[in-house]
């Protein structure tokens, strides 16, 4: 069991990296990276998933009137966690990428294959330094919560201020997701 959830974290670090890397720099807002403690059947503490926190399309109207290259974006972020297993050449198991298939689906036919390898895995490798620094910081903080005392529960792992330090957000591309459009009341004067 401890050989399968360290296999398990081995390719979660590349592929978690890949995705922050691939949004933050294609304007996709990435807000943190969690992780998951679960109660296990005999109370025993176990390590989940880990979940970069990022804005997602909800409802298909969104996706519907969104700019073409907003849904693009969103398409290569969420090959960003495959991209990331293929630069690292680790093996990702179906686990670790059935949600990112979930939310391919919502917005694109194509494989998630075909989107990490070509527009995702791009980025990742021009972007190699930011990933593999990102890389180093992850597996440190995930073993700094391992040393501390353990809660069920959300563990920020890297939070917004340690993402920026290294990999910049980028705000320009869709000011929209920065600069959200205030609705006024309306009423008579």
């Amino acid at each position: 069991m401890k050989a399968i959830m360290e296999e398990y974290i081995e390719q979660s670090i590349p592929h978690e990296a890949g995705h922050i890397v691939v949004g933050r720099i294609l304007g996709i807002p990435v807000y943190r990276l969690d992780h998951e403690v679960l109660a296990g059947p005999n109370g025993e503490l176990l390590t989940g998933n880990f979940i970069t926190v990022g804005l997602a399309p909800r409802d298909p109207l969104a996706i519907k009137y969104a700019p073409p290259a907003a849904i693009e974006a969103f398409i290569a972020y969420v090959g960003g966690g495959l991209a990331g297993n293929y630069v690292s050449e680790t093996i990702a198991t179906e686990h670790g990428l059935e949600r990112d298939r979930e939310q391919l689906k919502v917005v694109s036919t194509r494989t998630l294959e075909d989107v990490a390898t070509n527009d995702s895995k791009p980025i990742v490798e021009a972007n190699k330094n930011m990933w593999e620094h990102l890389q180093v910081l992850f597996r440190n903080s995930y073993q700094k919560l391992l040393r501390g005392k353990l809660q069920v529960g959300r563990h920020t792992l890297l939070d917004r201020q340690q993402l920026e330090a290294i990999c910049p957000q980028n705000k320009t591309r869709f000011p929209a997701f920065w600069n959200p459009v205030k609705q006024g009341r309306r009423g008579s004067h």
